[in-house]
Order: C-alpha cells, then sequence, then structure tokens
C-alpha cells in the first residue's frame, strides 16, 4: 500500500476504491450531463448541484484523473452560465464564489492553496440567516 498524504484518498486502497465507485456509478459522466445543459430555472439547480460535487470530489485520487482539468473547466463555464441567468443577487454571488473554488482547483489542481476560498464557501453553505460575503 503507498500512502502519499493525509487524505482519505491519499493511498492505492482508497484509490481503487473511488475508481470503482465513479466507474459503477457512472457519477462523472452524470455530473458532465447537468453541467452541459442549456441553463433554465430547473437546470440551474442541477448544474449547481454538479458544480458541487466537483467542488467536493473533483480531487486527485477521487475524480478520474483523465477528466479532472476538462471537467472543471466545464464546471467554470457552467457556473458562468448560470451566474448570467440568476436574477437574485445572492444566489449569484454564491455561484460566482463557487465558480471561484473551481478556477482555484483547476489553477492549483495538486496543492492545498485553495483550501480557504472552500472554506469560505462552506461558510456560505452553512450559514443560517442573513449571508455575509467577505470581500
Amino acid at each position: 500500500m503507498s500512502v502519499t498524504g493525509y487524505s482519505p484518498w491519499d493511498d492505492d486502497i482508497a484509490a481503487d476504491w473511488f475508481s470503482s465507485v465513479m466507474s459503477e456509478s457512472e457519477l462523472p459522466e452524470k455530473v458532465r450531463m447537468a453541467l452541459g445543459k442549456e441553463v433554465n430555472e430547473i437546470s440551474l439547480i442541477e448544474i449547481r448541484a454538479a458544480a458541487y460535487l466537483l467542488i467536493v470530489l473533483c480531487e486527485p485520487g477521487i475524480w478520474p484523473p483523465i477528466s479532472i482539468e476538462e471537467d472543471l473547466k466545464l464546471g467554470i463555464q457552467a457556473l458562468s452560465n448560470c451566474i448570467d441567468f440568476e436574477k437574485n443577487d445572492t444566489f449569484a454571488r454564491l455561484m460566482t464564489e463557487e465558480r471561484e473554488v473551481l478556477r482555484d482547483k483547476l489553477q492549483q489542481r495538486y496543492r492545498p492553496d485553495c483550501v480557504p476560498a472552500i472554506h469560505k464557501v462552506l461558510k456560505l453553505w452553512f450559514a443560517s440567516g442573513k449571508l455575509t460575503f467577505e470581500d
């Protein structure tokens, strides 16, 4: 067994397990299908849910490595389209933050530098009451 880090996906057994789960569930394909939809009131919700899966699962050792870069680019574009479509400023701002996490993951894919952006989005997702955006 080869352990390469402290994350739950940073060893060979976990990587094999995630590979099997991704393959059997066809999750990456389903995420791509959702992200590729034309934006409307219904698909926007699906696109955002698919982007969430990229935020939390699109990591080497979890997500199929051959498609990480393209899937992140697809998620960024899909969220950009949703932001343009969204009328509610709060939701548009949330999606902007989510898109920034995907951009960070794309640019710094193998480094923990995107942790602050992920933390910021997590705080917004789990906020109760009025959302406060920190610039």
